[in-house]
């Protein structure tokens, strides 16, 4: 029983001194670089997204979630930011929608590709006529509360 003790305290000795003989230990410096590069597009998003947070709080905060551009007593530089806040929630939400569409068609392997495409074009079309029709209309109502 002694003997096989010692053999496998041998032979574990053995495998832990054993270090097998490697190539090029010091890294490569394309690696580190595109490491780096890696690392502050990664830090740039996060502060992006921490500035998105802070300021969906600090007008949840403010305005009780509800950005209205026309409460009373407001600065035009509050209405330009709640209403620029409005609009990327609407696009944060529409962002939303086609990830989860996209998502189900690489899941299931379905074959759908254009039409998602087609359906994309059409939206962002739609947003750039509907833009013009309601400048048109607004330029065409003779509001002087408006100017």
């Amino acid at each position: 029983m002694g003997n096989l003790d010692e053999k496998v305290k041998i032979d574990f000795l053995m495998a832990m001194t054993t270090i097998p003989a490697q190539k090029n230990v010091l890294p490569d410096k394309k690696k580190l670089g595109a490491t780096a590069k890696q690392s502050l597009w990664t830090a740039a998003g996060i502060g992006g997204a921490l500035l998105v947070i802070a300021a969906l709080i600090w007008q949840a905060l403010t305005a009780k979630g509800n950005p209205n551009p026309t409460a009373e007593n407001l600065s035009p530089a509050a209405m330009v930011l709640s209403s620029g806040i409005l609009v990327f929630r609407e696009g944060l939400e529409a962002i939303l929608v086609l990830a989860a569409v996209t998502a189900g068609v690489v899941r299931n392997k379905y074959g759908f590709w254009r039409s998602v495409l087609v359906g994309v074009a059409g939206a962002i079309l739609a947003t750039v006529l509907t833009w013009f029709i309601a400048i048109a209309v607004i330029s065409s109502v003779s509001a002087p509360e408006l100017a």
